[in-house]
C-alpha cells in the first residue's frame, strides 16, 4: 500500500512537471494560434520542417514515439493554420520567405509551391489529439510499464499521427 501511494505521488508530480513543461514549449499551445501567414510563422514552420526532414533522411521514418517529433509536427501545425483557408490569391510571400530561411534553403522558391500544397494538406489535419497525447503520453507510459498494461493512443490520435506522417513523408519525397 505504501508503494502504491508513493507511486501515485511520484506519477502525479511527474505529470504536473511534464504538463507544465509541454505547455511552456512553443509548439504545443494550439489555443493561441494566429492564422496570419507571416515571415515569423514561416520561420518557425521551416525550422521544425528541417529538423523532421533531417531525421527522416537519416532514419527513413518519422518516429512518433519521440515527443520532440510530435512537438515539431505541432509547431508546424501551429504556424500553418493560415494555409487552411488560403486561396490561390492569398499572399504567401512573407510566409514563404520565412519558410526558406527557417529550413535553411531546404525549401526554395522553385519548390515552395509544392511545399505549400503539402503544408496546406497538413493544415487540414486536426492535430489537437496529438497535442493532448503528447501532454499525457509520458505519464501513461510510466504507468503502463509499472502496471504491465498497454498504453494505447486513441483512434483520433492514431489517425492524426498517420495523416501527418503520410503528408510529411510525401512532402519529404518531393524535397529529395
Amino acid at each position: 500500500m505504501k508503494k502504491i501511494k508513493l507511486f501515485a505521488v511520484a506519477l502525479l508530480s511527474f505529470t504536473l512537471c511534464f504538463s507544465s513543461q509541454v505547455k511552456a514549449s512553443e509548439g504545443i499551445n494550439l489555443g493561441s494560434v494566429a492564422s496570419a501567414l507571416t515571415s515569423s510563422n514561416g520561420l518557425k514552420a521551416g525550422t521544425a520542417l528541417l529538423s523532421l526532414y533531417t531525421e527522416y533522411k537519416s532514419t527513413g521514418t518519422i518516429d512518433l514515439k519521440n515527443l520532440e517529433n510530435i512537438q515539431k509536427i505541432l509547431t508546424i501545425a501551429q504556424n500553418i493554420k493560415g494555409l487552411k483557408d488560403a486561396t490561390p490569391k492569398t499572399n504567401t510571400t512573407d510566409f514563404v520567405s520565412g519558410l526558406i530561411s527557417g529550413s535553411k534553403n531546404l525549401v526554395t522558391q522553385s519548390n515552395s509551391s509544392t511545399v505549400l500544397e503539402g503544408l496546406k494538406s497538413l493544415a487540414n489535419v486536426d492535430v489537437s489529439s496529438l497535442a493532448n497525447s503528447a501532454a499525457t503520453s509520458a505519464s501513461k507510459s510510466a504507468l503502463s510499464k509499472l502496471a504491465g498494461a498497454k498504453a494505447t493512443a486513441s483512434e483520433a490520435t492514431q489517425e492524426a499521427a498517420s495523416s501527418a506522417t503520410s503528408i510529411l513523408t510525401s512532402l519529404f519525397s518531393a524535397l529529395k
